[in-house]
């Protein structure tokens, strides 16, 4: 079983696009992260994985809003690299057997 990826994940276009959407982020809304809980940035991120299965599904079906679904992927996914910074910088520990 191969265990390497074909492109180092720091060279993966991927996420190239996931950092230049943080940038994006940040110009639109601020860079001050830290003004929302985490609680809100679950439901911003669900929001955006809502979008992405919207697509998918309109994919599936043929419908209007079947494009995007990288895009909206991309937006997912750099919600969620803003969330693992904001639990960085606000030192939120994670326990051993804390569900």
């Amino acid at each position: 079983m191969k265990t390497e990826p074909k492109i180092p994940h720091l060279a993966s276009a991927a996420l190239k696009s996931v950092m230049e959407e943080m940038a994006a982020q940040d110009k639109k809304w601020g860079a001050d992260r830290d003004e929302h809980e985490l609680s809100t940035w679950f439901l911003i991120l669900s929001e955006e994985v809502g979008k992405f299965a919207q697509a998918k599904m309109h994919y599936e079906c043929r419908g209007p809003k079947q494009y995007g679904l990288r895009s909206k992927m991309v937006n997912a996914a750099a919600v969620a690299l803003q969330m693992i910074e904001y639990i960085d910088r606000n030192e939120i520990m994670e326990t051993i057997n804390e569900y």
